[in-house]
């Protein structure tokens, strides 16, 4: 009982932080934005193709300008006000909300090449959001233990959008496209407002600025990583995970329609599923995984997240809900990780280390997005499930064969 008391004083006190409540704010109404967009582009898309590579092409579109972007908007983010970048993140949001109502209205949906082109920009707005929001909080939490209870909230919150996700994907089916994306441009606008009372903590920088990538910054970049074992051994396991992982959400429509006879109502009880499991899972992770083994913490979660989706394609309807929230419980295991990998790059080249690291974590996603709909269209949906999750346990058998040996730390997750 002490340490839960604990914990919740803890909570609190964060929550009392100066810049931490807009911060979330501004996060959870933007998440609310981009989840329902995403899902009610990727459902229509769905609906009018009845094709698992359309699908897959879409949501290729939604995460190609992250690969392509990762490197500028990092060179941006290290020498430029992150309270303006987070306005503009919203903002640009809330134009892409505004542009795709209009389309919905005027019939223009189910023309793909026109709602790709508009959805490309959404990730844009979205990257500068959230690169900007995560260099600026190691700056306000300094502490490895702080730092990891603010991530398991704002990951609580962003896993607690894809509820919305889930609810997105009920209302489409009663209330149409039109109606769910005019309702996005309000939260939208909450988020613009929000990020404008984030304090502003770059003084010593001017408002936006843009440089191109040289060899020079990135090798930098690179260098600090590579000097680190725990870090190059993190990278090489997100970017391998990163496969079957974008794989398996990219296809839960599919899986959907081939498990239910009503499939936005099947794919919105699927949605609720994960993140049931991730929201418990990061509540755990802020709770009691403060000065857990990041790598085990890491290799753990890998195996249990490959067992729960290898067992997917042989379960019923029901056990394959409790399956998917399983799946969703191994998110919160990697945090101790990623909160060590933060803390290890200076302020000043945090935006750049993180666009390696995510450039990383995506060069394969493209692929893996569009060979899973081929998968699916050939050989089943099924097919798809169980090579993903025997692949998640060769590479958790993998990382433990090849982790850096890391001790347990007793002051926390850096030492």
């Amino acid at each position: 009982m002490r340490k839960n008391s604990t914990h919740y004083r803890s909570l609190a006190l964060i929550f009392s932080e100066r810049g931490f409540l807009p911060v979330w704010l501004a996060g959870l109404f933007i998440n609310i934005a981009e989840t329902a967009l995403a899902i009610t582009v990727t459902w229509t898309t769905w609906e009018s193709s009845g094709s698992a590579t359309g699908v897959g092409l879409v949501i290729t579109a939604l995460s190609l300008p992250r690969l392509i972007l990762e490197t500028f908007i990092g060179e941006v983010v290290d020498i430029s006000s992150r309270r303006s970048l987070m306005i503009i993140g919203c903002f640009g949001t809330l134009l892409v909300s505004i542009l795709l109502s209009v389309f919905s209205v005027a019939g223009f949906m189910h023309r793909g090449l026109l709602t790709v082109l508009v959805v490309l920009f959404l990730p844009v707005c979205s990257m500068l959001f959230h690169r900007a929001r995560s260099s600026l909080l190691p700056k306000l939490f300094p502490d490895a233990t702080t730092l990891l209870q603010v991530y398991s909230i704002l990951s609580t919150t962003s896993e607690g959008m894809a509820f919305v996700g889930g609810g997105v994907a009920l209302l489409i089916s009663f209330l149409g496209a039109s109606r769910v994306i005019f309702g996005v441009i309000v939260f939208a606008l909450l988020a613009t407002l929000f990020a404008g009372l984030v304090p502003d903590c770059d003084a010593d920088r001017k408002q936006v600025r843009v440089r191109l990538p040289s060899r020079k910054t990135q090798s930098e970049s690179l260098g600090k990583i590579l000097q680190n074992r725990f870090l190059v051994w993190f990278v090489a396991v997100i970017a391998l995970s990163n496969v079957p992982h974008k794989a398996i959400n990219a296809m839960l429509i599919p899986l959907a329609s081939s498990r239910f006879e009503a499939g936005a109502q099947g794919y919105g009880l699927m949605e609720l599923a994960l993140s049931l499991g991730a929201i418990s899972s990061y509540l755990l992770s802020g709770a009691l995984f403060a000065k857990k083994c990041p790598y085990r913490m890491t290799i753990l979660g890998l195996a249990w997240s490959g067992v729960a989706v290898t067992l997917v394609p042989l379960s019923t309807n029901y056990a394959m809900i409790i399956l998917l929230v399983t799946y969703g419980l191994s998110e919160g295991f990697f945090l101790p990780a990623y909160t060590r990998f933060s803390l290890a790059i200076n302020d000043s080249s945090r935006g750049r280390a993180y666009a390696l690291f995510n450039s990383i974590a995506l060069v394969l996603s493209p692929i893996a997005q569009v060979g899973a709909g081929f998968v699916v269209d050939r050989f089943g949906v099924s097919a798809l499930y169980t090579f993903s999750g025997f692949l998640l346990i060769v590479i958790a058998i993998a990382a433990w064969a090849f982790n850096p040996r890391l001790k347990k730390l007793p002051e926390g997750i850096v030492s």
